[in-house]
């Protein structure tokens, strides 16, 4: 068993049998998850473990940054799951992050790359020609325990492309990186969020001036290499 397993069982261990209760009215349950919640003694108690130990993360940190990552565990983690197995592991993870937050993970060296058939427009009955590979990449070089450098060069059809560099930190939702920083006009910010087998990207606005026509920095993942 996981330490945040064994966690959050000693906890419910601790809890009398009369406080099983979510931390909602169960009358007032509106969807499947919530009925489910309220089904299980166990997944009730987690779910009131989970407010508690949220309120508390509220007092630590920056309360914006932690109703960012609640929502995308709701609507990414919890709400998927289909039974109580994934919901009591969906709530383990959820309350082992709330308990280090706001820690901010480590920025370490990181290569993700990607690659794929180079294509372009052509003047034959498919319009298509591919030949050859292109490489998107995406390379984070640590500098300090919470700061580094992250570089970008992405690849896209009919050769258009994307190049990104800039200073990044540690985050509570991953590592951010900014391009032009003291020029608001062209300022990028650029998210990495890390995912099962790699990231994905979150760019804001200005960041399509560093990219073709057909590019994009936003949303694009990519696997971890090494």
């Amino acid at each position: 068993m996981s330490a945040k397993l064994t966690l959050v069982v000693a906890l419910w261990l601790s809890l009398p049998l009369t406080a099983a209760a979510a931390s909602f009215d169960c009358k007032k349950a509106g969807n499947d998850i919530e009925k489910r919640i309220c089904a299980s003694p166990t997944i009730s108690v987690l779910d009131e473990l989970l407010a508690e130990a949220y309120a508390d993360a509220r007092q630590r940190g920056d309360a914006d940054q932690l109703k960012r990552t609640q929502r995308q565990w709701l609507s990414y983690a919890r709400n998927s799951c289909e039974d109580d197995a994934c919901l009591a592991q969906a709530y383990a993870g959820r309350l082992a992050a709330l308990t280090l937050f706001p820690e901010p993970s480590s920025v370490r060296d990181a290569l993700y790359r990607e690659t794929t058939e180079a294509c372009f427009v052509a003047d034959n009955p498919e319009g298509v020609s591919c030949e050859g590979e292109a490489e998107s990449t995406i390379h984070v070089t640590a500098t300090g325990r919470d700061r580094g450098w992250v570089k970008a060069s992405l690849w896209f059809f009919n050769g258009h492309s994307c190049t990104f560099s800039g200073a990044a930190r540690s985050t509570g939702d991953g590592i951010r990186a900014v391009q032009d920083d003291e020029d608001p006009e062209f300022r990028c910010e650029l998210l990495l969020r890390p995912t099962e087998t790699g990231i994905i990207t979150e760019a804001s606005e200005n960041c399509r001036m560093y990219c073709g026509a057909r590019g994009s920095l936003d949303r694009i993942e990519l696997p971890l290499l090494r």
